[in-house]
C-alpha cells in the first residue's frame, strides 16, 4: 500500500530557499518513517502477542483433552472391572444356591446353615458389586462427555491460533 505524500515548498530561486526546502522534506519523510516504523513496530508487536497467547490458550486446551482421555480410560476400565466382578459373583450366587440345594436334599442342617451363610454373602457382595457397576457407569459417562468438551474447546482453541496467525 502506498500513500502520496504532499509538501508544501515555498522556495526562491535561490541555494538558501533550496536547502529549507530539501530540509523541510526531510524532516518531513523522516517523521513519516518514524510514525510508519512505529506503526508497524506496535502492529506487529500486538499480533505477536495475539499469537502467544492464542499458543498458550491451545496448549493449555491440548493437555486438558488429555487428562480428560486420560480420566475418561481409567473410568471405563474401572466400569469393566465392576462388570467382571458382577459376572464372577452371578457365578458364585448359582454355585452357592447349587450348593444349598444339595445339602437340603441330603437333609444335613450344618450344611444348609453353612451354605445359605454363602449365599447371604454373595448375594451381599453382589449387591454393593451391583452398586458399584452404575457408579462406575455414570463415573465413565461423565468423563466421555468431559472428554468431548474439552475436545470441542481445543478446536476452537486451534481455529483461534489460526486466526491470530493470519491476522
Amino acid at each position: 500500500m502506498s500513500v502520496p505524500i504532499t509538501l508544501k515548498v515555498a522556495a526562491q530561486a535561490d541555494n538558501r530557499s533550496f536547502k529549507q526546502a530539501a530540509d523541510q522534506a526531510e524532516r518531513v519523510f523522516a517523521d513519516a518513517g518514524k510514525a510508519a516504523s512505529g506503526s508497524f513496530a506496535k502492529s506487529f508487536g500486538q499480533g505477536s502477542k495475539e499469537v502467544k497467547q492464542a499458543v498458550s490458550q491451545y496448549a493449555k486446551a491440548y493437555d486438558a483433552v488429555a487428562d480428560a482421555t486420560g480420566k475418561a480410560t481409567v473410568a471405563e476400565k474401572q466400569r469393566q472391572q465392576a462388570v467382571q466382578k458382577s459376572e464372577q459373583l452371578a457365578k458364585q450366587a448359582a454355585a452357592a444356591e447349587k450348593k444349598l440345594q444339595s445339602a437340603r436334599d441330603a437333609g444335613d442342617t450344618k450344611a444348609v446353615t453353612s451354605a445359605e451363610k454363602e449365599l447371604e454373602r454373595v448375594r451381599d457382595q453382589q449387591a454393593r458389586t451391583t452398586t458399584q457397576v452404575v457408579r462406575s457407569a455414570e463415573a465413565a459417562s461423565r468423563a466421555r462427555r468431559q472428554e468431548q468438551r474439552e475436545t470441542r474447546e481445543a478446536v476452537q482453541a486451534y481455529r483461534e491460533l489460526q486466526n491470530a496467525q493470519v491476522r
